[in-house]
Order: structure tokens, then C-alpha cells, then sequence
């Protein structure tokens, strides 16, 4: 990079607005947006906003900020005495927070590099912050490609963040410092940080999404008959039927569009079901709080109820009517009333049900009973095959698996045709299996006559307007179905449907697990080491500048850049023992924990320690192992990034009935103040996963003092919870 051919070219730019060549497009195209702002190029810094201003920001950006604290107090490490600093913007370039060398933000301060600059174009012309903006890709300014002669000082790499589930546009992350010490692996850096503020957005929103559906399970005996919309905070639907969709849509055409309502896109949450239900009439709204914070609504969505019909003046037909009338609605009180309790049975399996698909057998049984069927089946859709599967077999009062149902194996799969689907289209459909049926292969109906079965009630089960499979009612006399019964079974498959979409939430889950953990390992070490080696290249880069002006201290950045080469080679052998450590169940959570703390060691610098007491290993569920192993990797973790510790003792009791982790580093500690601003830093992970196992979390702190994490838990009260993982 020539500083002296593009100082030539910014100069008869200003002079005449001529661009000569030598000078990048990106660089080009925002001199002339400076330009078009009338930003002066003598300006010497920004524009600061007034603390209100700062503290509303605050508020506005609560989710990115707290997604970043993690990757920002890590920055913070690695950039000490590198003369570089981390900030993060809003989209409109408003600084809401920054980290980095002290004496490159006391710097910074000069130009309103700090909380509450502005920093977009239209403010302090071209830099790296403000042209990110208007690109919307990542961009790397040096010096003199800064438009305004002050800011020529600095050298400043940044890239957009993007919100993970909705794709919009959330902010900012740059890397700066003196121009001095330019380094081209700057813009790789705030890339990598980026891209670790995105992940933590997305595994945030991910729990939050499975909290709302668990929530909308729970919650449904208070909907019987309704259909539901459930929407995340950003305004994404995250669940709904077919049908509810299509009453939504046929009251307000413009409300949703691509899976979004949005008419909330940017309201205030709280202010939701106020604005929904004045948007969409017939519907209720119900705002789901989790942890103290709204995460998202849950639409009611009421049936229209059907005309009365045209009353006939004879006295006569009006007492018909009326008789008619009382029977229906007796009829109905009844219906409603069985359909009430098979939903309050099904509601009751939920609690008490360790495994979601127990759950979901119990589901079946009820919705079977309550329509007097002989037997039913749920098949899921095979999406690779295009067929239907079974999954569930309701017979002789029981739920059992095809095996055990004996189930023909050629049948076990129907597939899907143009017919299957035409008929599956509908909300239900009745088959008459003495007539001829076109949509029902002839070899499975065969079978189903030979069972005795005369009458096959279908409900499909869609999410979003798929077909994800279907509920079958078998019966063996003909059956004609009044529109209640339809009614009160679609009203019950919904919950089929949901119970269905948690199932295969938590079964993902399940067999995503160590693939999940080793993709995040895979990305601690990726991020870790090149953002390790980065800041390695600017204190080597900070010495040879110094070497060069015989000015500074190059033996102490040259000692920093080797603490920093330890450091990188300690995470990457963490991580590396993490990956031989997804397996707990296979070596025991002591041994598990004893690798984890040999592996965190590092010569000279950290001495880890390990104590434990006999524990009954046979005794604990795999799913308190690993959690407990998790938090104790988790504890290390921060307390090697957060405190500079040189001592940390893991210690592992077990004084009956309780179990205890506790993980005490000598490091620098934290206030409880501070503390209780820092839920960023691991904390919220360990946390809930304490929580999740029936654990209690404590954390003992204070400036100087080092941290002790301690996760007790009740023995008992953890098997009950994770029974279902025996």
C-alpha cells in the first residue's frame, strides 16, 4: 500500500473530485459519499451523544450486547499492550461498547472512538465502521484512506453482524489502533469475532424457540378448540397449523409475509398483544415471559362460530328449532366435555411422561378412546424415501412398535403419490374401505378387511403448511362422522403436531449432541487460534517498530507474544482433550474431569488440580455427567480468559444426599456488581445447565480475591428429573 500515491490522489480528489486509480474501489466510492455529505476534511473527530441517548441504545441493542461480552472481554485479553482496541456499533454506527489496550482507548477518546461516537459516513467521512455500513461487507481503512485528516491516525478493520434467525442487519464489529502498527490479518481478526457473536445469538435463540414450544404445549388445555400462532420476539413464527395460517391470512392478507408478522417487527414486545388483536380480529394474545423477559406471543386464533340460520315465522318450526338447537348444544357440552378430559389426560402425561415419545403414545391413546376407534396409527413422513412410515401403533389398549404389533413389513411404508397428497390436502378425510378407495393402495387395504376394519378416519398433521404424517382411526363398523367429532380430533392432533415437532427437537438433539459440541470445539479452536496468532503478529509488529526507533520496550512485547503463543497452544490442547471428552459416560466423570484438568495445565504458568471423593458413578444418568463436565470445562475456560489465574483446584464430592462440583482459581475475581452485569462471560451457560439437571449454581467472588463456582445437587432430585436417560 503506497500512503504517498493515495495522499496524492485524496488531495486532487478534495481539489477537483477527480479519482485517480491508484486508489481502491470501495475507498473511491465512499470518498464520494463523504464528499456528497458535506463532511469536511479538516474535521477532527465526531459527533458524541449525550448520555440518554447512550443508555437508550443500551436498551435497543440488550441482545447483541450481551451476545458480545463474551468475545469482547476475550478481545480484551489478546489486544492488551498491542495498541489496538474492539467496538461495537449499532447499524447506524452508534458505539455501544468497546475493549482493548488502556492506552489505545484513552487515545481513542480524542476522536470519539468511544461509547456514543457516531461513526457512520455522514458523520467522520470515510472509515472502516461507517463504509461497513454502506457496503454491508467486511472492509479494511488505513490511514490515509480515511477521508478526514485526524482520523488518518488510525487503522481500523470491520465487519457486519447479521442476526442469525432473521438476517437483518445488527451492527458492527471493528478492530482499531495506530497506523503505525497496520496489520493486514486485522481484518481476519474482527471477522472471526464476528462470527463468534453470531453463534452465541444463535444458540440464544435456538433455547428460546424450544422454551416457547414446550410453553405452547403446556398451555393448551386453555385452547381446546382454537388454533395457535407461535411467534418469537423478532416476529418469526416458530410454530402454527395449516389452518390457523389460514384464518390469520384471511382476516389480515397483509399481516405475515415469509414467515414473518410484520406489523411487529419494530414494536415493543410488550405492547403485542395490544397491537394483534386491534390487527386480526377473532384472535387473543397471550405473551410468553421466560427468565424475567418477554421471548415471544402465543395467537389464540378463534373459530368463527357458523351463522344462525333464517328463522321461519311458523310457531311450530321455531320450536323445532329451538328442540334441535338444545340437542346440539347438549351434544356438543358433551363432546366438549370428553374432548376436555382426554386433553386434560394428555396434559397430565405431559408432566409425568419422562420420555416425549411416551408422551406421545399417550396422546394417541386418548384421542383413540375418545373417538371410539378399535385401533390407530401414526406414521411420519419420510422426507429422503417420500413415504409415510409407521412410528406408533395403538391396539388392544396399548401403544406398541410395528414389531410388536406384528405389523406386515411391506406395509410399514406407504408411499406418497399424487393421489396420497391430493387427498392429505385436506383437513380430514373419511375412507369407506368396503367402496372403492383410489387413494389407499390396494395391498393395505386388503390387510385392514382382513382385520375387520370398515372404516379408516385420516388426519394429517402439517407444520407450516407441510405434511409431516399422519393419524389414522380404525373402526369396525361404518362410521359417518358429525362435524363436532371432525373438529374435536383436529383439535386434539394439534397437539399431536406439536408434541411431534418437540419430539423431533429433543431427538435432534439427542443424536446432534457430541456433533454439535465438536462443531463448537471445532470453532473455539478455529476462532481461538487465529485470533491468538493475530494478536501475536501485532506485538511482534509493535516490536519491530520499536526495534527499528529504538524507542519502547521490544523485549516486553516480544515476552507478551510468547505469553500469548502459550496461551493459543493451552487452548487448542483444551479444546483438542474436550473433543476426547464428549464421551463421559465411557471413562467416568472423575477420570473425565481429571484429563480436563491435566489438559488445562500449562507449564510454567498454570497449575490445575484435581481432588475427588468416591462418587457412584453407575448411579449418575449420563445427562448429569456431562453437564457436570461441561461446567467444569466452562469454569476453567473463563477463568484462564478472564482472570490469570496460576492456580485453579477442581475438586469432586459426594456427602449423600448431595453431590458437589466446586472450581476455585486464584485469579483476579470480579465485584458482585460487576458480576451481576457479566451473565455474558460463560455464566448463563453454567447456569442453566446447573438448572436443567436440578442443580443449584453458586458463585463466590470478589476484586483480588479469585472465584469459586460451586454447582450442588440433590442426588435424588437429579434422577427424578433425568429419568428418562437412565
Amino acid at each position: 500500500m503506497d500512503n504517498r500515491n493515495i495522499l496524492h490522489a485524496r488531495e486532487k480528489f478534495v481539489e477537483n473530485g477527480i479519482l485517480p486509480g491508484a486508489v481502491r474501489g470501495i475507498v473511491a466510492a465512499s470518498w464520494e459519499r463523504s464528499q456528497g455529505y458535506q463532511v469536511p476534511v479538516e474535521r477532527g473527530e465526531t459527533r458524541l451523544a449525550p448520555e440518554e441517548d447512550l443508555l437508550r441504545r443500551h436498551a435497543e441493542n440488550a441482545e447483541l450486547i450481551q451476545a458480545a461480552l463474551p468475545a469482547l472481554e476475550q478481545a480484551q485479553y489478546l489486544l492488551a499492550d498491542a495498541r489496538s482496541m474492539v467496538i461495537l456499533t449499532d447499524p447506524s454506527g452508534f458505539i455501544v461498547r468497546t475493549a482493548g489496550d488502556p492506552r489505545t482507548l484513552e487515545t481513542a477518546r480524542m476522536v470519539h472512538l468511544e461509547q456514543g461516537g457516531l461513526w457512520a459516513e455522514a458523520d467522520i467521512g470515510t472509515n472502516a465502521i461507517g463504509t461497513a455500513i454502506a457496503a454491508l461487507q467486511p472492509v479494511q481503512i488505513h490511514g490515509v484512506e480515511h477521508f478526514c485528516s485526524e482520523v488518518q491516525r488510525w487503522t481500523c478493520a470491520a465487519t457486519p453482524i447479521w442476526h442469525p434467525a432473521t438476517g437483518g442487519f445488527l451492527g458492527i464489529l471493528d478492530v482499531s489502533g495506530s497506523a503505525e502498527i497496520f496489520n493486514p490479518q486485522s481484518l481476519a481478526f474482527a471477522c472471526s469475532v464476528g462470527r463468534q457473536i453470531e453463534s452465541a445469538l444463535a444458540r440464544s435463540i435456538k433455547e428460546e424457540h424450544e422454551r416457547l414450544l414446550r410453553y405452547s404445549l403446556g398451555r393448551r388445555s386453555h385452547w381446546l378448540t382454537e388454533d395457535i400462532v407461535v411467534i418469537d420476539r423478532s416476529g418469526l413464527i416458530v410454530y402454527a397449523s395449516d389452518s390457523a395460517l389460514h384464518m390469520v391470512e384471511r382476516r389480515n392478507r397483509a399481516l405475515i409475509r415469509n414467515g414473518r408478522v410484520l406489523a411487529v417487527e419494530k414494536v415493543p414486545i410488550a405492547t403485542w398483544p395490544a397491537r394483534l388483536d386491534q390487527l386480526v380480529p377473532g384472535v387473543t394474545t397471550e405473551l410468553v415471559i421466560a427468565y424475567d423477559k418477554p421471548i415471544g406471543v402465543i395467537l389464540v386464533v378463534h373459530r368463527a362460530r357458523p351463522r344462525t340460520a333464517s328463522i321461519i315465522t311458523a310457531e311450530e318450526m321455531r320450536a323445532a328449532i329451538a328442540r334441535e338447537r338444545a340437542k346440539s348444544a347438549r351434544q356438543r357440552t358433551i363432546e366438549l366435555a370428553k374432548a376436555n378430559q382426554a386433553l386434560h389426560g394428555c396434559l397430565d402425561a405431559l408432566a409425568s411422561a419422562p420420555e416425549l415419545d411416551e408422551f406421545l403414545g399417550q396422546m394417541m391413546t386418548a384421542i383413540t378412546q375418545q373417538l371410539g376407534a378399535v385401533s390407530s396409527v401414526l406414521r411420519l413422513r419420510d422426507f429422503e424415501r417420500n413415504c409415510l412410515s409407521i412410528n406408533l401403533v395403538f391396539q388392544d389398549g396399548r401403544v406398541v412398535t410395528p414389531g410388536e404389533a406384528k405389523y406386515p413389513q411391506t406395509l410399514e411404508s406407504i408411499p406418497l403419490g399424487e393421489e396420497q397428497l391430493k387427498l392429505l390436502a385436506h383437513p380430514a378425510a373419511v375412507l369407506q374401505l368396503t367402496e372403492n378407495v383410489s387413494a389407499l393402495p390396494d395391498e393395505p387395504r386388503a390387510y385392514l378387511l382382513g382385520m375387520g376394519v370398515k372404516t379408516l378416519l385420516v388426519v394429517p398433521l402439517h407444520i407450516a403448511k407441510q405434511l409431516i404424517g399422519v393419524l389414522s382411526f380404525r373402526f369396525i363398523e361404518r362410521r359417518e362422522f358429525r362435524p363436532e367429532e371432525i373438529e374435536i380430533a383436529r383439535a386434539l392432533q394439534s397437539q399431536v403436531v406439536l408434541a411431534v415437532h418437540v419430539t423431533r427437537l429433543a431427538e435432534a438433539a439427542k443424536q446432534a449432541a457430541i456433533l454439535a459440541e465438536r462443531t463448537r470445539l471445532a470453532g473455539e479452536i478455529h476462532d481461538g487460534l487465529a485470533q491468538n496468532f493475530t494478536a501475536i503478529c501485532m506485538q511482534l509488529g509493535v516490536a519491530e517498530q520499536e526495534l527499528s526507533s529504538n524507542e519502547g520496550d521490544p523485549v516486553h512485547r516480544i515476552h507478551r507474544a510468547i505469553e500469548l503463543a502459550n496461551f493459543g497452544l493451552a487452548e487448542a490442547r483444551r479444546c483438542a482433550g474436550a473433543l476426547r471428552l464428549s464421551t463421559v459416560e465411557e471413562s467416568g466423570l472423575g477420570m473425565a474431569l481429571q484429563r480436563l484438568v491435566e489438559h488445562s495445565s500449562v507449564a510454567g504458568a498454570l497449575h490445575c488440580t484435581f481432588q475427588a471423593s468416591y462418587i457412584p458413578e453407575d448411579s449418575l444418568p449420563p445427562r448429569v455427567k456431562h453437564d457436570l463436565l461441561r461446567i467444569g470445562q466452562e469454569a476453567i475456560h473463563n477463568a484462564v480468559r478472564h482472570a490469570n489465574p496460576t492456580l485453579i483446584a477442581v475438586t469432586l464430592e459426594w456427602h449423600a444426599p448431595n453431590l458437589t462440583l466446586q472450581i476455585k482459581d486464584n485469579g483476579s475475581g470480579i465485584s458482585m456488581v460487576r458480576l451481576q452485569k457479566s451473565e455474558g462471560l460463560g455464566l448463563s451457560n453454567m447456569r442453566q445447565r446447573a438448572s436443567e439437571i436440578g442443580g443449584r449454581f453458586e458463585i463466590l467472588t470478589a476484586p483480588g480475591r479469585g472465584t469459586t463456582v460451586i454447582v450442588t445437587m440433590p442426588v435424588g432430585t437429579s434422577f427424578s428429573l433425568v429419568r428418562g436417560e437412565k
